[in-house]
């Protein structure tokens, strides 16, 4: 891709445009801050949330969190919350589906590194997670990125290591333990999907 461009692509709308970088406003946390609806900011760039209309989408979500809650509802180290804004910088805030974060340092959104990231792909969101997402999410040191596709009821769990992030498993109703830095678990894959 050429440095002083920037391609915009809409899956659900099959539309595609690009521009010269000068030429369009990079919006920042206060200006996001303003907007109605779900929004995420990569980079200054917005993204509508519009995923989250899907009720398969929810189901699979809501039972990420019930099982999550099983080990983080009275801990006194972590909590889980569905979905909630992770402030990285003023131009990029996400929305992740799920995640695992130390209560430290709690406010009225994330601002700093959760330990477990879930995200429930769907066919509008999936090249965003699978590739930009998993991105910024290796870059800010996550140490696990689930990737749950709801449709296959398969989720990916990657671990980051010295070189990124790794595939560890690949399941549809195995457990995993999730080893935190004060924390370990295990999540029943079998229990996600309705």
């Amino acid at each position: 891709m050429n440095q002083g461009y920037v391609t915009f692509r809409k899956n659900y709308l099959q539309v595609s445009f690009t521009l010269r970088k000068e030429y369009y406003s990079r919006f920042t946390f206060e200006q996001w801050k303003l907007w109605e609806g779900l929004w995420e900011i990569i980079e200054g760039l917005p993204y509508p949330l519009s995923h989250l209309k899907s009720v398969r989408h929810q189901i699979v979500n809501g039972e990420i969190l019930s099982e999550l809650q099983i080990h983080f509802r009275r801990n006194k180290l972590y909590a889980s919350f569905m979905p909630v804004d992770w402030k990285i910088s003023d131009d990029t805030i996400v929305v992740p589906d799920a995640i695992v974060v130390s209560k430290h340092e709690l406010g009225d959104f994330i601002a700093i590194t959760p330990a477990i990231v879930f995200e429930v792909i769907s066919a509008s969101t999936e090249s965003k997670d699978r590739e930009l997402k998993y991105r910024i999410y290796e870059q800010q040191k996550v140490r696990y990125y689930v990737i749950v596709d709801p449709k296959k009821n398969l989720a990916e769990i990657y671990q980051l290591c010295e070189k990124g992030f790794e595939l560890k498993k690949k399941t549809r109703d195995e457990k995993f333990f999730f080893e935190l830095e004060q924390y370990n678990f295990e999540f029943n894959f079998n229990n996600i999907w309705d």
